[in-house]
């Protein structure tokens, strides 16, 4: 949050991600749902917001998260949301700033458990922060499937940078190619209102007896011997 001076890393361990075994930890339903708990979590009660993203056609998660910031604005949360995608080629921000501290202090410290990394990120700067998911303290939403059948596709997507959520268009996007250019209206909901109620939940996929066992046999010799049962508690083959 620029307003704040902070910038919240979130970290997840691989038992904790959607999918078995760390995967999907980048799609629409992760990232949106992070997205989610920060705003009930650590916002500052605004109305108006301003987002700076880089652009990631190729993960197809602009339509998903698109479709939640008017979800957020058409039952009230936000009054107006504006959204940038940054322009392939001037895609560094201060949040990478931010990411180069971490790295920097990374390469130089011992980190044997995902608590060690969340120490290197809150360490690096003043305004690095970590957050770690754990024990549910995020939860993950089918917010994928919910946009998907709630919210039409932004036909042409790809073309535009800049996009406008208000409160006076409800199910309407203001779509622009440059930032001071005309403002294309489209309409990706001809509902008045939304369901105030949140997708279904979904929970983390755990890991698979074999990731168990070769985190097991693998990687535990390589831990420090105090951390081992955090890291890669024993496995016993039955």
């Amino acid at each position: 949050m620029e307003g704040a001076g902070s910038q919240r890393n979130y970290l997840i361990d691989e038992d904790q991600t959607i999918g078995r075994d760390g995967k999907n930890a980048h799609g629409p339903n992760t990232v949106i749902s992070m997205l989610h708990h920060h705003f009930q979590n650590y916002s500052m009660g605004e109305k108006c917001a301003v987002f700076h993203c880089d652009n990631c056609p190729g993960q197809n998660k602009n339509r998903y998260v698109i479709g939640y910031l008017l979800w957020r604005v058409m039952i009230g949360l936000h009054r107006a949301i504006e959204l940038h995608m940054q322009i392939p080629g001037h895609t560094k921000c201060q949040v990478d700033a931010g990411f180069a501290q971490i790295k920097k202090k990374y390469r130089r410290s011992d980190c044997d458990t995902l608590q060690h990394v969340a120490d290197v990120v809150s360490k690096s700067s003043k305004s690095n922060e970590a957050v770690i998911i754990e024990d549910g303290n995020v939860k993950y939403y089918e917010w994928k499937e919910y946009i998907k059948t709630t919210f039409q596709p932004l036909k042409g997507i790809r073309k535009f940078h800049h996009f406008t959520f208000s409160a006076l268009l409800p199910g309407v996007v203001l779509c622009s190619v440059d930032v001071d250019g005309d403002k294309v209206p489209v309409i990706l909901s001809n509902h008045d209102q939304i369901s105030v109620n949140l997708p279904p939940e979904i929970m983390p996929g755990g890991l698979s007896r074999e990731r168990q066992e070769y985190l097991y046999k693998h990687i535990r010799p390589h831990v420090r011997e105090c951390f081992r049962d955090t890291t890669c508690p024993e496995f016993h083959e039955e």
